[in-house]
């Protein structure tokens, strides 16, 4: 082959390797055009000031925004930044409906389902809580505490890993600050770039004290797991960006130092040099006087805190003494039982009313040690307090060695701690001495009642004993009178035919006259006794009729004339003419004769009765 054609094939195998290399940029130029979109799709917290939030009218902004922005001017992609809630954003990009998530702290939950860029701001997360509370440095420090948190916010994963549970989630940072502000919660967990700014804003920074940082996270990007070529964009897209403009960004929104104008820069750093060389002096001299004040002031409150400790000490010590000896004085027994009925504690000032002594019952049941009937009576009662709270008035009697015995328990329920079953307080009194009072009422109860029964029993023999006196006694006045009525009947009937008989002296007819008027008086007063029987007997009968009061009390008159003459005492009667009365003629005789007979037996000899009777209103006064 000649030089020439040597040559030529040079050139021909040069000219189809660069139509190699030419086609095959080619095919990668249209490949890349082809993998690389003309728009993304980043979601991001809109609520995380200064590095994204809304202005007034609603716009995002923010370090990131402009940070974003910048890789959208180097790169000629369109970044559609959507800013909503933080949870929301997450689960946008994790259902695949964005491309790339910001300001996400790398967690070892999250790295499980996002690939990270690299860091670019460090982020320190502290606890937040209100003015009043102390105490509070780290995550131990806040079990028993509510704590406000944005709901998918890294500070939940770490609190969860320190054991904590009790949470109040809300959808953004400014959300929590706002629950704070009204006392929703008194303690939150947030990033201090945002707390500090709402804090400020809401004039509440006065109002609420930081911890140390809990841990100090880092800001990412992040992609889905697994989207490598998105990944390579976003990273490639952030290299086209100078440090400076990245600086320059930063310094917009998170300020940068004051330079003076004019200044030299080397006299400016020699300034900041020596400044801080004093400035470090002058610290370090205020550090040691503040740390002798310190010093100074801790040992003051060590001494005040020993002395407080020391008086604590006697006053628990005193504490203790007293109550050992309010124990000790009360004279009920005082157990402390498990749910079981087993002997925990036995405190006992009489130690002979205890089954056996305090050493061998603990660990001990009360089946173990009681009468069946006894121990059931426990368990009832430590069952009732169980389900009440506390138990009274149980009672249960023992055979001891001293003898037999009553007792009167009280139960009380005690809460215990560390998830251990409740015990119960039982005070055991001793009402021996009352069951026999009550035993010997009883006795004298029943003794009465015999005594009663009896009484009541001779009672009713004496009731019917007078009943039968009193109805011989009736029998008796009733038999009398009617045999004294006889006779009397036949004597004034004879006394009648010698008055009717006209060849009597006047002497002898004025003599029957007496025997007549004596007689009747007689027969009245046999009816009179008839009378006290109906009255005794309750069978007074009573005949009203229209009487003249002045015939009446005539008659009346008439019928004691005698008895007046011989005590030569004068009766008069006044005027009652036109006088009436409804009443029954006999019984009211018998009161007028009742009236002047005693007029008449009570006066003295000579002397004078006037009768009269007058109306008084619708009644009779005489």
């Amino acid at each position: 082959m000649s030089v020439c054609e040597s040559g030529l094939w040079r050139k021909l195998r040069r000219m189809m390797a660069w139509l190699w290399c030419l086609f095959l940029g080619l095919s990668l130029s249209a490949h890349a055009q082809q993998a690389t979109p003309g728009r993304i799709t980043v979601v991001v917290d809109d609520n995380y000031p200064p590095y994204m939030f809304r202005d007034h009218a609603g716009r995002l902004q923010g370090l990131r925004k402009d940070v974003w922005d910048l890789w959208a001017a180097r790169t000629g992609i369109q970044v559609n930044l959507v800013g909503m809630d933080w949870a929301k954003a997450q689960a946008q990009i994790l259902s695949g409906q964005a491309d790339v998530i910001d300001t996400l702290f790398e967690t070892p939950q999250r790295k499980a389902t996002y690939d990270f860029g690299p860091a670019y701001s460090d982020i320190e997360v502290p606890i937040f809580f209100h003015e009043s509370i102390a105490g509070i440095a780290n995550a131990e420090s806040l079990k028993g505490f509510t704590i406000g948190v944005k709901e998918g916010d890294a500070c939940v994963d770490y609190l969860v890993s320190q054991g904590l549970q009790s949470f109040r989630k809300y959808p953004s940072y400014e959300a929590v600050i706002d629950a704070a502000a009204v006392g929703e919660v008194r303690v939150f967990c947030e990033d201090k770039p945002p707390a500090t700014y709402f804090l400020v804003l809401k004039q509440l920074e006065h109002q609420f004290r930081s911890s140390p940082p809990l841990f100090i996270g880092q800001f990412h990007w992040a992609v889905r797991k697994g989207d490598v070529l998105t990944h390579k964009l976003v990273q490639d897209g952030f290299a086209r960006i100078s440090s400076a403009e990245m600086r320059e960004v930063r310094d917009r929104w998170l300020g940068s130092a004051v330079e003076v104008a004019g200044v030299p820069a080397y006299l400016r750093y020699g300034a900041y040099t020596l400044l801080g060389i004093g400035a470090v002096a002058l610290l370090l001299g205020m550090w040691n006087i503040a740390l002798r004040r310190r010093v100074a002031l801790r040992t003051s409150e060590l001494s005040v805190s020993l002395r407080q400790l020391t008086q604590a000490k006697h006053d628990a010590e005193q504490t203790l003494a007293q109550l050992h000896a309010t124990l000790e004085a009360i004279p009920d027994l005082m157990f402390e039982l498990d749910l079981d009925g087993r002997y925990v504690d036995v405190r006992a000032s009489r130690a002979e009313l205890l089954v056996m002594p305090p050493a061998q019952l603990l660990g001990r049941r009360v089946q173990e040690v009681m009468p069946v009937e006894a121990a059931d009576g426990v368990m009832q009662a430590l069952h009732e307090a169980a389900e009440h709270g506390a138990a009274f008035n149980t009672q249960i009697s023992l055979d001891l060695p001293s003898g037999p015995r009553w007792f009167e328990l009280s139960v009380a329920r005690k809460r215990m701690s560390g998830g251990q079953r409740d015990h119960f307080i039982v005070l055991s009194r001793d009402v021996t001495d009352r069951k026999l009072v009550e035993q010997a009422l009883a006795r004298h109860g029943d003794e009465l009642e015999k005594i009663v029964h009896e009484r009541s029993r001779q009672l009713v023999e004496a009731r019917d004993a007078s009943e039968s006196a009193s109805q011989a006694k009736s029998e008796f006045l009733s038999r009398m009178s009617h045999e004294l009525r006889t006779p009397m009947n036949a004597i004034l009937g004879f006394a009648q035919l010698i008055d009717m008989d006209a060849t009597g002296s006047p002497r002898s007819r004025a003599h029957v006259q007496e025997i007549l008027r004596a007689g009747k008086h007689l027969l009245h007063l046999i009816n009179d006794v008839l009378d006290l029987e109906q009255v005794e007997s309750g069978r007074v009968t009573l005949l009203p009729e229209q009487l003249e009061v002045s015939a009446l009390c005539a008659e009346a008159v008439a019928l004691v004339q005698p008895l007046a003459d011989q005590q030569e005492i004068t009766l008069s009667m006044g005027s009652m003419n036109d006088l009436a009365l409804m009443a029954d003629g006999t019984r009211v005789k018998q009161v007028v004769l009742n009236l002047l007979s005693n007029a008449i037996k009570y006066n003295r000899r000579g002397g004078h009765v006037w009768l009269e009777a007058q109306p008084e209103g619708d009644k009779l006064d005489g």
